[in-house]
């Protein structure tokens, strides 16, 4: 009988031998753990929040319809929805795990899957630019405890797949190629817009940079070699140099029109817009605002270079610098001195020209925002790695090595004790302490009170909340309705909230639903620090007679019968419409 323990054995000599030489990235994956050890599923975490609206409902919602059979949209419980065109990459790789519950924060556990992946590609990429433990130690230690790559994780968005997409990229673009590779880096370089219409520069620059690498390293294809005597040479350059480029360009075409990118440029009115001078912003015809406009160039630029500086700049809602500054000025200085002599120079250019080119192209859209920018943070620490190493040879002495290992662990050090407190209220946080997600609160105990409120039609709610943050944790039972004219999706509001309805005044359409004896509910939650929504609900109750029918979240979950004013209603009346005006 064949003895089955020579491959168990061979097996296990391999797994010992792989963590012998990779027992770094072991460690640093479980300082990674730790720092992403959340429960998504409690309300200890802002995870159920399913921040930030209305992005999120883009990604989490076409899917959950899909597998229910309704396509491939933004739809609601009876009503048919929106057809989204944003990128439907990082929502398909949520499929799986959507197949296995309805709740949708199970999108977290893809999310630390694609984060280990990226931290992988990371550690990976290093060690072939290095070659040297201790810069790996250090770069990959500043890469698993940058506040972004286990902030982002808690987003249900693009960028948790965009990141390792690009690492992925990168890595290709390092290592030697095979005849597979040309197709495999155009999947890989049309994958970046599937995944988010913003990372088109970076994909216009990876798609140049890979039909460089072809060009000027033709050695890769063996076959070609192999049969270096039945051919001339010149046709075996043309082969050698023209047929992979072939095989790239209409690997990435394909995908790039399967995936509808010639339709989004042509939506965006990229083009026209950048010919146009449009309104600004906040002006009277803030609706006819272009995407894309030459006119916020000035403004948005320096927004990335203070970004790219390791300088604060918004992320979101936050303005941790993406890197610290040492690592920005040490990165730039890494990429520059690489991209002059070295035999990584290529990846050099690539890296400074996807930042560069992301950011200026990224300048001429209305808003900014450092995630618009994101390859920037492996970027900038693969440079400050590169710089390193270019410093650690520079001489070959011990004396000079032993110098800058002492430098670098001072700078490791030093990085590690300035950062010491925010790791461990995170630490905390994750184990210890709780940070409420008052949204998801908020619409569950909506949920719990409308499934107790006897009714023989059909409830409505009115609520500032978006519908789709309710629907995900609902079970459903009642409509809903905005509170404010300018809430989200204010362009689409009877494909969001339903077509039965007139929504060119609101509070006629509350009154005439409760003249039309349908139970209508005001909500209290979501007004936030906006003096419109304030407003709104103000109007409301001046309007109409309100009862409490409960309370939560410290008062600001409350929820509220309506009805007809029983007196002085005529004199109300009079009022709603100048009301109504000055909410809007």
């Amino acid at each position: 009988m064949p003895d089955i323990r020579q491959p168990t054995s061979s097996l296990i000599a391999a797994g010992r031998g792989w963590a012998a030489n990779h027992w770094l990235w072991l460690v640093m994956l479980v300082v990674f753990g730790l720092l992403l050890a959340r429960d998504p599923f409690s309300t200890r975490t802002l995870i159920g929040n399913l921040e930030p609206y209305p992005d999120t409902f883009h990604y989490l919602v076409p899917p959950k319809c899909w597998l229910e059979g309704r396509g491939w949209r933004l739809c609601r419980p009876g009503v048919e929805g929106l057809v989204t065109d944003v990128p439907p990459l990082y929502s398909i790789t949520l499929l799986p795990v959507l197949l296995t519950t309805s709740d949708p924060r199970v999108f977290y556990f893809v999310n630390v899957l694609l984060a280990v992946v990226a931290a992988w590609l990371f550690y990976d990429i290093i060690n072939r630019l290095t070659a040297n433990r201790l810069i790996t130690a250090i770069a990959l230690g500043l890469y698993v405890t940058n506040f972004f790559t286990s902030w982002l994780p808690q987003l249900a968005m693009a960028e948790n797949l965009l990141l390792p997409l690009l690492l992925f990229n990168i890595w290709l673009l390092i290592l030697p190629w095979r005849r597979w590779s040309p197709a495999l880096a155009g999947l890989a370089v049309a994958a970046l817009h599937g995944t988010k219409f913003a990372a088109l520069p970076s994909m216009v620059v990876l798609f140049v940079a890979f039909i460089a690498k072809i060009w000027f390293e033709p050695q890769y294809d063996q076959d070609s070699q192999d049969h270096r005597q039945a051919v001339s040479k010149l046709v075996l350059r043309a082969r050698a140099r023209f047929t992979p480029g072939l095989e790239l360009f209409l690997a990435a075409t394909v995908v790039f029109l399967a995936l509808g990118g010639w339709k989004s440029v042509l939506s965006l009115g990229i083009i026209q817009n950048l010919v146009a001078d449009g309104p600004t912003p906040g002006s009277s015809a803030s609706s006819a605002v272009p995407w894309y406009s030459p006119q916020y160039f000035s403004t948005n630029i320096t927004h990335y270079w203070r970004s790219l500086s390791g300088l604060p700049a918004r992320f979101l809602w936050d303005m941790t610098p993406i890197v610290p500054r040492w690592v920005a000025l040490s990165g730039w200085l890494g990429l520059g001195l690489t991209a002059v002599k070295s035999r990584y120079r290529l990846v050099a250019a690539v890296l400074i020209a996807t930042m560069l080119v992301q950011a200026g192209v990224l300048s001429l859209y209305f808003s900014s925002d450092s995630r618009y920018i994101l390859v920037a943070i492996p970027s900038l620490l693969i440079g400050s790695a590169l710089f390193a190493w270019w410093w650690w040879q520079r001489h070959q002495s011990f004396a000079w090595r032993a110098g800058v290992a002492i430098v670098l662990l001072a700078v490791g050090a030093g990085y590690a004790l300035s950062n010491a407190g925010r790791w461990r209220q995170q630490l905390a946080v994750n184990f210890k302490y709780a940070e409420t997600p008052w949204w998801l609160v908020a619409s569950q105990l909506l949920d719990q009170t409308m499934a107790e409120q006897p009714a023989n039609r059909r409830p409505i709610v009115i609520t500032a909340m978006a519908p789709y943050l309710i629907d995900l944790y609902g079970r459903g039972g009642y409509d809903l309705l905005p509170l404010y004219q300018q809430q989200d999706f204010r362009g689409h509001k009877p494909a969001v909230w339903g077509s039965q309805h007139d929504y060119t005044d609101l509070e006629a359409l509350y009154r005439s639903l409760l003249v039309s004896n349908r139970p209508v509910y005001l909500a209290s939650y979501g007004l936030g620090n906006q003096p419109e929504l304030k407003a709104a609900f103000a109007s409301i109750q001046s309007n109409f007679s309100l009862e409490l029918v409960s309370t939560g979240c410290h008062d600001l979950c409350n929820l509220y019968r309506l009805s007809l004013p029983t007196d002085g209603g005529a004199q109300s009346e009079e009022r709603t419409e100048d009301q109504a005006e000055a909410a809007r």
